[in-house]
């Protein structure tokens, strides 16, 4: 019986560490993580830039990625209020089982105030707070041909906002 037990663990054991390893094909996709860039007036403006979750996305929570050092580590870059920013994604490579366009998303944090999950029309949004120093995180959301998630990128930008 002593014996039983233990070939049962040690199968058990086996499972385990089999469904936990990454294969080389896998390994190879986790490598294939897009870049995404902000633009105002075609100059590029520097960010924060990191994947949320990539190939393994279940019950994912968008703020698992963000740190409050982060924010410390962003110079606010001058804009004013109504400016357009483009958001531009290197992702020519991807081919992970037909992926769809991106969907990209917002949360916006000013000051103690927040809003959170503001999904774009497009690949733009319009400065639309006050200030004076506004945090945006964008978004951007793969699912392939069958709306299974493939991955998630915050893109995260601190802007110092002037009056019209």
């Amino acid at each position: 019986m002593k014996a039983f037990f233990s070939f049962v663990a040690l199968i058990l054991l086996l499972s385990f560490l089999t469904a936990c390893t990454v294969g080389e094909e896998e390994s190879e996709l986790l490598g294939q993580i897009p870049t995404v860039s902000l633009f105002i007036d075609n100059e590029e403006v520097p960010t924060i830039h990191r994947p949320v979750c990539w190939n393994n996305c279940f019950n994912i929570d968008q703020n698992l990625s963000v740190h409050d050092e982060d924010s410390a580590l962003l110079n606010p870059i001058p804009v004013t209020h109504g400016q357009e920013v483009e958001i531009v994604v290197n992702d020519q490579f991807i081919d992970i089982n037909y992926p769809q366009e991106p969907i990209f998303w917002l949360d916006v944090h000013e000051g103690s105030q927040s809003t959170s999950g503001i999904e774009l029309d497009d690949s733009s949004f319009i400065i639309d707070s006050l200030g004076p120093e506004v945090t945006y995180r964008v978004y951007t959301d793969y699912t392939n041909a069958e709306d299974e998630r493939i991955g998630v990128i915050m893109t995260m930008v601190l802007f110092e906002v002037s009056g019209d």
